[in-house]
């Protein structure tokens, strides 16, 4: 995933005066032998790209945290209707959760067009 689109997932669910003004981004390495899981976009409940979301595509991400399956849930942009583009959601309760690197966080901003 890139930081647009981690942005664009952000402002379509944000209201622009919510926006905060110290948005920082934190990089992730997954080492290649955690297990990862990718969600098919044809088995989603309709509407899954409206807003609010329904109640099923919730209880997707909530079933995946308590079975701890995989450190990583690979999920279809909501914003970009292309397959390729996806979100990736870590699972802090795997149990592999800990051979994550997480990096420090760094300020980044957004265009002040955004804003308005």
């Amino acid at each position: 995933m890139t930081l647009a689109l981690a942005a664009l997932e952000t402002f379509v669910n944000v209201d622009a005066d919510d926006l905060p003004d110290d948005l920082v981004a934190i990089p992730a390495d997954l080492p290649d032998r955690l297990a990862r899981r990718r969600v098919d976009p044809a088995t989603l409940p309709a509407g899954w790209r409206s807003w609010p979301g329904p109640d099923a595509l919730r209880d997707i991400g909530t079933r995946w945290v308590r079975a701890a399956t995989s450190v990583a849930l690979r999920v279809p942009s909501a914003v970009i209707d292309e397959p390729e583009e996806e979100t990736a959601l870590l699972n802090p309760m795997h149990a592999d959760f800990a051979s994550v690197t997480v990096g420090a966080a760094r300020p980044f901003g957004l265009d002040a067009r955004m804003r308005r």
